[in-house]
């Protein structure tokens, strides 16, 4: 007679992820159907389809900075007189100087032409447009999405709290992040002109993306380099023709007199955080010039974001069109924190990040749990960073000193930009496991 024995499991066989043991629940499992996946991404996106038309109606009839600073200082640089000088902010809790570009205000000259609601809708329909052209620049560099996967990155576009923003403000991050987006495009297409254009083209109008020209030079992609730097030095020249020559040594005053930052609750640099922590009451702009001490902390803080970011960049690994995208919607997050101020819309040129991580999840290129963190620090900055800001500005500044969770809920947007580009930089270069 034969003994009958059971078999020992295996050592070293294979150990169900977190990930797998959760999606295997009855409930989830539905999730792994692609027809229920593109139903819930219909009712997703027909919610949100009603969210932007509301979104629409609200910057209409808002547009502060579009409003209070564009067409103000666009229609006085036209008109002769130098528009780089404090004007009351509108709705804002403080007075500040307009900085953007003399080039600017020189492509601005249409809508200072225009009658003010035409300008203001021609304005949003540029938005609009810019928005479809980010998402269709990013899947023609990742690939063609499936319908789900599309439906979910322009509805969570759509509900992403920084373009909101610069929707509801008149701003131009999404016009930053359309101009990002086709630079990294053309340079992965072999099209260095057309990149360099494009990036050239913000530079003069915004300055800070001159930061992204640094990831190109180590891309050696020279002639995209080249052309950003002509480009940005013909259109500034521009100026000059026009007669705008006074407006730069005002402009470069302005911007200097800006650089100590401000500690008020809407400001979601670094500098930001460090000044609600230790100076809360300078939140004004401009404020007083700071003392070594936190110029030492700020400027180590900067470094460290700047060498996290040139840390992921160089690492090994293979430089796949996809690794790209990875790294700029990164380096698109994390820039605004080394400025001396960030508004809530400057974080929209990272707006590409959004399909760039729907992507990486819809294929498992993050673990469960990276996928999930993500998520919630979209939420979070979704549903926390304004209340908290709320919250953070009823506090008089000796009461937002004293109250770490006061510092914390007013920099919900710096948090979410930080966890969200540690976490994309977890992402695997193949599909494996969620775990």
């Amino acid at each position: 007679m034969v003994e009958q024995r059971s078999e020992e499991p295996r050592v070293g066989g294979s150990i169900p992820s977190l990930g797998t043991r959760i999606l295997s629940l009855p409930l989830l499992r539905t999730f792994g159907h692609p027809r229920f996946r593109l139903v819930l991404a219909i009712v997703v996106a027909v919610v949100v389809t009603a969210r932007l038309i509301a979104l629409i109606g609200e910057s209409f009839a808002n547009m502060t900075d579009y409003r209070t600073f564009f067409l103000v200082a666009g229609r006085l640089a036209w008109h002769g007189a130098d528009p780089y000088h404090l004007v009351e902010g509108g709705a804002s809790l403080f007075r500040t100087p307009f900085l953007e570009a003399p080039a600017f205000l020189m492509l601005f000259w249409p809508w200072t032409l225009l009658p003010e609601e035409l300008g203001r809708a021609a304005w949003i329909g540029l938005e609009i447009l810019a928005v479809a052209g980010t998402l269709v620049a990013v899947y023609r560099g990742l690939g063609r999405p499936t319908p789900a996967e599309a439906l979910v990155a322009a509805s969570l576009v759509v509900l992403f709290p920084p373009l909101r923003d610069s929707f509801q403000e008149g701003q131009v991050g999404v016009f930053m992040g359309l101009a990002m987006a086709l630079t990294l495009l053309a340079h992965q297409r072999g099209r260095p002109g057309l990149g360099g254009a494009a990036l050239g083209a913000a530079i003069a109008v915004k300055l800070t993306p001159v930061l992204l020209l640094a990831y190109f030079v180590y891309r050696r992609d020279w002639r995209l380099c080249l052309t950003a730097a002509v480009t940005t030095t013909v259109l500034s020249a521009v100026t000059l023709v026009w007669g705008w020559a006074s407006y730069w040594p005002t402009f470069v005053s302005a911007v200097v007199g800006s650089s100590n930052g401000t500690a008020n609750v809407l400001n979601q640099s670094l500098n930001g955080v460090l000044l609600r922590a230790l100076h809360p009451d300078l939140n004004g702009l401009p404020i007083a010039s700071l003392g070594v001490g936190f110029r030492t902390v700020w400027v180590v803080g900067q470094l460290l974001v700047l060498g996290v970011l040139a840390a992921f960049v160089t690492r090994g690994g293979s430089k796949t069109p996809e690794r790209e995208w990875i790294e700029v919607s990164c380096l698109l997050l994390l820039l605004p924190l080394v400025s001396p101020f960030a508004w809530d819309h400057h974080f929209a040129q990272a707006t590409l990040a959004v399909p760039v991580a729907v992507f990486l999840v819809s294929r498992h290129r993050l673990a469960f749990w990276a996928g999930a963190a993500l998520a919630l620090a979209f939420f979070a900055d979704l549903y926390l960073a304004y209340p908290g800001a709320q919250a953070a500005l009823a506090a008089s500044p000796s009461t937002l000193k004293a109250s770490p969770f006061l510092q914390l809920a007013a920099s919900v947007t710096t948090v979410a930009a930080i966890s969200s580009a540690l976490l994309l930089m977890r992402s695997r270069s193949s599909p494996e496991a969620a775990g």
